[in-house]
Parts: structure tokens; sequence; C-alpha cells
């Protein structure tokens, strides 16, 4: 196992080739999430030649297609109450940022990221230091995150079942875990809170829209005793989708199921253009394996949408988590572009949209951050 038409697990103790950076039109991301029962969470990606960066898909297809190592960036995006309460997306210039690869260590900008791991154990230790937008305000804070070590499944000879593809490298690092996220902007405390945490990453040598998928689905479910993982997939020539269902236990031992097969309800479909199912029902070898039901859309883009889900299992047992969908045909259209420019903080003003405060940043006191940015760029 670990091979699929679509997508490859690799193995969770292997590190993403440096070389990726240098790809025409690849991509390497960093991924974490926190998300707790009431309605706190949060997600971090730090990247290079992140997909959804504009201009990156589009010059591409042009056949113009950039080095990842020329577009860094990170994403922060905090939620409060089952809604998006704090969004950044930052794109550094190359010499701001750092990859010390085999000492799991990252520096964007003020921030840094350390991950330590072990055969039993993952710690990711962020320290953010941002620029918001509209004054001299930072968000400033740190996310601790602490958990089981997945482990590679293995075939019956004792070799590793996880493959890996060097178009798309994906595989999740770690088990069941638990994270403390610490944030303040303007000099109060304004986010604190303890969750479930998970931990991934993500490379390819080509553009996402180039990797023979149509879209995706996507979720992560932290059980009390483990971690439920779906995947699913539509390929571009279209046919059944392929389905990844994993489990990682409390000891970080990993299951991935064959023969797996997907049932949709009813599609909503959104206004910007992107929709999803009410439900989602995977089974393993004909039987029930897990429920699943988008509770809170958290965001909702032209391309990309993130919830908070809530999941059963045929045993009854329930659990929070985070989804996704995404069309990778869609990023980046000329359209949605001036959009997507509007969420995007550049370190040089010249390109930044005259509305990003309204998009970035807390939301709480945006309109007062937009007149002041728009009044330091008449002076």
């Amino acid at each position: 196992m670990g091979k699929h038409d679509l997508i490859s697990i690799s193995p969770p103790d292997r590190l993403l080739e440096p070389d990726l950076l240098d790809a025409p039109g690849g991509f390497a991301w960093w991924y974490m999430d926190l998300v707790n029962t009431r309605g706190q969470g949060a997600v971090l990606i730090w990247s290079w030649g992140l997909p959804f960066l504009p201009g990156l898909a589009s010059n591409a297809r042009r056949g113009k297609p950039e080095l990842p190592r020329h577009r860094p960036s990170l994403n922060v995006c905090v939620y409060d109450r089952h809604q998006l309460d704090c969004y950044l997306l930052h794109e550094f210039s190359p010499d701001e940022v750092s990859w010390e690869r085999e000492a799991r260590r990252w520096t964007f900008g003020q921030s840094t990221f350390q991950v330590t791991r072990d055969d039993q154990e993952v710690t990711v230790q962020a320290n953010l230091d941002c620029p918001i937008p509209g004054g001299n305000t930072r968000l400033l804070g740190k996310i601790d995150v602490r958990g089981v070590a997945r482990k590679s499944q293995h075939s019956p000879n004792g070799a590793s079942s996880e493959a890996v593809d060097p178009n798309h490298d994906w595989t999740p690092l770690m088990g069941p875990a638990h994270g403390d996220l610490e944030l303040s902007y303007g000099g109060q405390k304004h986010y604190q809170f303890e969750a479930r945490a998970y931990h991934d990453r993500n490379g390819g040598r080509a553009p996402l829209h180039e990797l023979g998928f149509s879209h995706w689905i996507w979720g992560r479910l932290p059980f009390a005793d483990r971690e439920m993982i779906y995947y699913i997939l539509w390929p571009e020539e279209g046919g059944d989708p392929v389905c990844v269902a994993m489990e990682i236990s409390q000891t970080g031992e990993t299951v991935m199921h064959q023969e797996t097969q997907v049932k949709l309800s009813k599609k909503r479909d959104e206004i910007l253009g992107m929709s999803w199912h009410e439900q989602i029902e995977i089974s393993v070898h004909g039987k029930p394996w897990l429920t699943v039901t988008p509770q809170y859309t958290l965001d909702n883009g032209p391309f990309y949408m993130r919830f908070f889900l809530d999941a059963t299992t045929p045993g009854g047992q329930r659990a929070r988590g985070i989804g996704e969908a995404c069309r990778p045909d869609r990023v980046d259209l000329a359209r949605h572009r001036p959009l997507v420019k509007m969420r995007v903080q550049q370190t040089s003003n010249q390109d930044n949209s005259m509305w990003l405060p309204l998009f970035t940043g807390p939301r709480r006191g945006r309109i007062e951050r937009l007149l002041k940015y728009q009044l330091s760029k008449r002076l």
C-alpha cells in the first residue's frame, strides 16, 4: 500500500528534497492545524511555491513556470466561534527566508518554525511575529504541538509499503497530538486555547493543476484513540474517485485501508463557483468506516473551501475536525485574481491591494486599519 493512481503516501521520516525549490512550477509546503469542540482552531502553512499565490498557476499555464524558491510565503488562519477571526498570507522576498533541512528549521521573516522528531514523538514549535497592514501592529505569539510520531505501514516482509511519487509527495507526520496556541496583537492577548493538532507536508515537481486530478476533498478527524484521515481525488479524465482512508493509532501505527468506497450526498453550489457535499460516507470492503458532515464553512473562495467537520464512526464515536475542497483548474484565473490579491500581503508595499487591511489581520479593527493604510499610501 502507499501508491495510488493519483497520490502516494511517503514514509513520515523522509525529508522533502531541497531541489523541489528549483523545480519549475513545483511546490513545497508544511501544514499544521489545531481544532477543538468549542469552535476554536488555527491553520499554519509555511511554503515555497504555494499554488494559490497570484500569478503562479497562470504563468505555468502560459509555459513560463516560476521556481518555488522565488515565491516563499506564510499563511496563518485563526478561528473563533466557528468562523475566521484572523487571516494572514504574507509573501516574502527570497532573502527573507531560510530552510535548514536536516535540522527541520525554517525562518520566514521574523517568524520561525522548528520540528523535532524521534521514534516516539514529534514536536512543532512555531514562533510568530507577523506584520499586520494598517499601522505598526504585529501578530505575536507561539503555537506548540506535541504528538506521537507516525510510523510507516509495513508489508509482511518488514519493508515499508509506503511509496514516493516525485511529482506529488504527501504524508501525515504525526498521529494524535495536542496543541497550545497563544497569540496577541496590539499589546493585548487575544487568542489562547488548547486543541487537538495535526501536521503534514506536501511537495511536488509540477504545478498543482498538472498532477492528474480535477478536484479533491480532504479531512482529518481527531478521535479519542486515533486520527482518521481521508483524501478523495477525482481523475482529470473522469471516472470514479480515488480514496485514501488512513488511521493513525495512539502509538503511531498506520493503517491505510484498501477497497474503499465513497458515497456523496446532495451537492451544494456556492456563488463563487465551488461546490461541496452535505455528507460524505466512506466504506472499507463494503462496511461503513466514517460519516462526515461539513458543519461550519471557514473559507469560501473561487477555488478553495475549508470547513469544520463533524464525523461519526459506525461504533458511535464522534469527532470535530478540519476539511477542505479544492479545484486546481480554477486557481489563479484572471477573473478571480483581483479578489485573491486583496488577501496577499507582500513585503514590498508597491503591489499590495489598497483593500488589503479589510481581509488581512484580525476582524476587529479592520476599518480603522484600512483608513490608516490608505492614508499611509497617499503620503
